[in-house]
């Protein structure tokens, strides 16, 4: 269905059309359908398992809600069709012995209601925690970027303990989450007790969330 002006354009669809003046001429146009995502993207990202999937779907969040709301809009476009189609057929009918036309009206497509960002994340919220505990990194005051993930910190904590009674410059190779594999690092034991400290307190943070 094509609409002329503005005012022609039914109250529901009404913000997804403007009117613009070109040479003098006063035309209505579509607001641009910008990028969108389907719901389905989300899950892919999901499904990778990554320690960035909470920022990437904090990202595509809006693209889904715009996605969402654009299939409705253009759902409701062949309902108004579906529609006009339908009454004409029904002031065409004509009634023998008393016949009535027994058509049923199309309805018009139930708008899907805009989510949030905190809603679209809801209901991957395990998954997203297990992820960001998964690839959880910290760093010390050092400089030096430590695993963080609970395996780690056991290591962390086995290695403080063999260590107990050292003194604080006591120097040992560690691999850093930032080197290669297979190299490692020179840390000294004082900086190997603030990863462990800093770790451990980041996954009860993370936990608790």
């Amino acid at each position: 269905m094509e609409f002329i002006k503005l005012s022609e354009v039914p109250e529901a669809i009404k913000e997804f059309y403007f009117e613009e003046e070109i040479g003098g001429v006063v035309t209505l146009s579509n607001h641009p359908a910008g990028e969108h995502k389907d719901i389905r993207d989300i899950e892919r990202v999901v499904a990778l398992g990554k320690g960035n999937t909470q920022r990437v779907i904090e990202m595509f969040a809006p693209m889904v809600d715009r996605g969402s709301q654009w299939r409705w809009y253009q759902s409701y476009l062949i309902y108004l069709n579906s529609k006009e189609e339908w009454y004409n057929r029904s002031q065409e009918f004509v009634s023998e012995e008393g016949s009535e036309f027994q058509e049923v009206e199309p309805l018009a497509p139930v708008r899907p209601l805009s989510l949030s960002v905190e809603q679209t994340l809801a209901p991957y919220f395990g998954t997203l925690r297990a992820a960001k505990l998964k690839s959880a990194r910290v760093t010390t005051s050092l400089g030096n970027d430590y695993d963080a993930n609970e395996l780690a910190i056991s290591r962390l904590g086995m290695a403080r303990l063999a260590l107990e009674g050292q003194v604080d410059e006591y120097e040992l190779m560690w691999s850093l989450a930032s080197d290669d594999t297979g190299v490692m690092t020179t840390v000294t034991y004082k900086d190997l007790k603030e990863a462990h400290l800093l770790a451990a307190t980041q996954m009860s943070t993370n936990w608790s969330k």
